[in-house]
């Protein structure tokens, strides 16, 4: 019976390792803001618009979530052994993607509006800001087209729909049985 019941999470898309990995990362990087593999000394750390930042690490775990990250020789290895495996690979891609690259955008867009915009500090942070949010929403929105995430929440929608159809159609249904019948 355990058996039937590890074979069936395995299958199972939302109950896969990588689910779990991806969850134990954000906590790590999100929620606890700490790092495993990559650090970052303090004097190198901007301070970041943490919605952007978020948005950019969420995209990253969705497009992990929607590819294989272990080659197909390993696929087959024990569910605790591929959870060690897709952990460790989500946690280090997840610290590569918010250390050297998105806070390398970060620094690239703050030194080009220090260089080229004559602004008070507070301007400056705003449209830093703001500047880091399209961007982010940007590289976010093209995630989604790659991973076509847009199609699937559509798809959910449009699921959820006729089944609250059905429901209020067999409702309707079960209200005039009795008048049915009694024609009959």
């Amino acid at each position: 019976m355990l058996v039937d019941c590890v074979r069936q999470i395995s299958f199972c898309p939302i109950l896969q390792t990588r689910y779990f990995a991806i969850v134990i990362a954000c906590i790590l990087h999100l929620g606890l803001r700490t790092t495993i593999f990559i650090h970052q000394s303090k004097e190198n750390n901007t301070e970041t618009p943490t919605v952007a930042t978020y948005i950019i690490y969420l995209s990253m775990m969705d497009l992990i979530y929607s590819d294989d990250l272990l080659p197909c020789k390993l696929r087959n290895l024990p569910i605790v052994i591929r959870f060690f495996l897709e952990l460790v690979i989500t946690v280090w891609l997840g610290e590569v993607v918010l250390i050297f690259f998105w806070s390398n955008v970060e620094k690239i867009c703050l030194s080009l509006l220090i260089k080229y915009m004559d602004t008070d500090s507070e301007t400056r942070e705003k449209i830093h800001y703001w500047t880091l949010m399209v961007l982010s929403m940007l590289l976010s929105f093209l995630v989604g087209i790659e991973t076509e995430r847009m199609e699937k929440i559509s798809s959910l929608f449009e699921m959820a729909q006729e089944i609250r159809v059905e429901r209020e159609m067999q409702a309707w249904a079960d209200k005039h049985r009795n008048i049915f019948y009694m024609e009959s």
